[in-house]
């Protein structure tokens, strides 16, 4: 649970969803997590590629 928010803010509870805040900075603490580990992997797919179009480059010469 990140630490941003304070014990009281744990107790409230959003009126409009009835979701506890703690749950929902939780849950977009783990979104967060997941984001990270998608750009990550984007990052070396793209690396991935720019290698195989240099194999594939010159493979066609």
């Amino acid at each position: 649970m990140p630490s941003r928010l304070n014990k009281k803010s744990y107790n409230l509870v959003d009126s409009e969803i009835g979701i506890p805040l703690y749950r929902i900075s939780s849950d977009i603490y783990l979104v967060d997590q997941d984001l990270d580990d998608i750009e990550d992997e984007n990052k070396q797919l793209k690396q991935e590629n720019k290698t195989l179009l240099k194999v594939v480059g010159q493979l066609t010469r």
